[in-house]
């Protein structure tokens, strides 16, 4: 795969850690602009993405199978009967699958929820051409619920976050249940403990906590990387959503965290190549808005697009970026998302 990335970067960097932006040429799918929300490339059939069904005033989260040709079809999945609601009409289900991303052996991981009893989430493992599904994780989430997540190779431990933007800490998702990470980051003079922001404080806001945010764990099990924002410590409310990111970046064993990438506002979705060499991601740096390749072996990053991305997924063979974008419609003021392929390997200036 990186072999058929090269001529990007041997254009676009000459050997500097410089960036330059390089744009990768882009093709939408045939499909109507919708309220798409996570998303996933396990085969070449197509993409899995997080769709909603209208209930009530409100939606239940599900999956669709995207092709290329643009064909969209509701994935089956198996309800909990648990979560069958009778009220106000005929009978409805509320299981939310949300959350789609690639686990090291193939399958999907997917975040489970049932908002008619408090039984606790689960991250079930699908298999995308057979559609079983296996439980990997079922725990009580005090703190809320995980977002996307990833695996080490033998799903024995995960990496997420719990986040709501202002708040936010990445976690270990393990057998005992949601575990904080005990690590320090550093940025702009501030050194803040990602653990520590599990814990509440008397006012019950996070004020006084630093931030991070959208983990994600290499295939090959050996790198994590995730965005932190130790300089959020001691801003107020919605004000800490000014405060830039850096990006991190550690051996998944030994776990000190560097930073690699810095002065970045609202990341988004960070995924690895399947091969690990890569790590693509969205981010708004200074002027340049749009998604980024980074190449930790040679500390190497470029921009291949300037759309504002919400959610990526590398293709199984490493050549393509799926992305969904994230657009204001101003005559009808409200937001939509259309489903973009970029092909990394095919410049356009």
């Amino acid at each position: 795969m990186f072999s058929r990335i090269a001529p990007i970067w041997l254009t676009a960097c000459h050997r500097s850690s410089t960036p330059i932006p390089v744009l990768a040429r882009q093709t939408f799918l045939p499909v109507k602009p919708d309220d798409f929300s996570g998303l996933a490339w396990p085969t070449e059939e197509g993409l899995i993405v997080g769709t909603q069904t209208p209930f009530r005033a409100t939606a239940v989260f599900d999956l669709s199978l995207v092709s290329m040709a643009g064909t969209v079809s509701r994935l089956p999945l198996p309800k909990d009967h648990a979560c069958d609601v009778f009220e106000f009409g005929p009978k409805y289900n509320i299981t939310d699958y949300q959350f789609p991303t690639l686990l090291p052996d193939g399958r999907v991981a997917i975040r489970r929820s049932c908002r008619a009893t408090d039984a606790p989430p689960q991250i079930v493992a699908l298999d995308p051409r057979t559609s079983a599904e296996e439980v990997i994780w079922e725990s009580p989430t005090p703190f809320g619920q995980p977002g996307p997540s990833f695996w080490n190779p033998n799903l024995t431990r995960g990496i997420s976050a719990i986040s709501s933007g202002i708040c936010g800490t990445v976690v270990w998702l393990t057998a005992g249940g949601v575990e904080g990470v005990p690590l320090w980051i550093e940025g702009g003079g501030i050194r803040w403990r990602l653990d520590s922001g599990l814990r509440g404080n008397a006012s019950g806001d996070c004020n006084d906590q630093g931030r991070a945010d959208w983990p994600a764990w290499s295939p090959d099990g050996k790198l994590i990387a995730f965005f932190g924002s130790p300089e959020s410590t001691g801003q107020r409310d919605f004000a800490r959503l000014d405060v830039p990111f850096h990006l991190y970046l550690m051996d998944a064993g030994e776990l000190e965290p560097r930073v690699v990438m810095d002065d970045l506002l609202e990341p988004r979705s960070p995924v690895w190549s399947p091969d690990s060499k890569l790590l693509a991601f969205s981010v708004i740096r200074g002027p340049n808005q749009g998604v980024w390749l980074y190449e930790p072996a040679a500390e190497r990053r470029i921009r291949v697009s300037r759309d504002k991305i919400s959610w990526l997924a590398w293709s199984p063979k490493g050549n393509e970026l799926a992305a969904i974008t994230d657009e204001f419609d101003a005559e009808t003021a409200k937001s939509h998302n259309r489903i973009v392929i970029l092909d990394v390997t095919a410049p356009v200036g």
